[in-house]
């Protein structure tokens, strides 16, 4: 990962990097997700989607929604299965990246 440049500086910068990508990946899902969600089915086999294209689509987001919500809220949505409590799965990374 670091080859012969492995320091204190360069694996803060790069987990830095790591989890700010990830968190702009989470952004951007949910900002594709919104708008997915304002297109109905017609217009999206209009784009050449199968009926079936468009149902794996829709799940997909709704699981990435689903596992942003826990990283998030700590719980998955309604209609997931439910832990007995909630984490905050976020804490060590706001400790390196900041607030969320």
């Amino acid at each position: 990962m670091f080859a012969d440049n492995a320091s204190q500086p360069n694996i803060m910068n790069r987990t830095q990097d790591i989890f700010l990508r990830w968190r702009q990946a989470m952004d951007d899902m949910s900002n594709f997700q919104n708008w997915l969600a304002a297109q109905d089915d017609p217009t999206l086999e209009a784009m050449g989607f199968t009926a079936q294209d468009v149902t794996f689509l829709r799940s997909a987001y709704a699981d990435g929604m689903a596992a942003r919500a826990i990283i998030y809220n700590g719980l998955p949505p309604a209609g997931y299965p439910q832990p007995t409590g909630a984490h905050d799965y976020l804490v060590n990374i706001k400790q390196v990246i900041g607030p969320i």
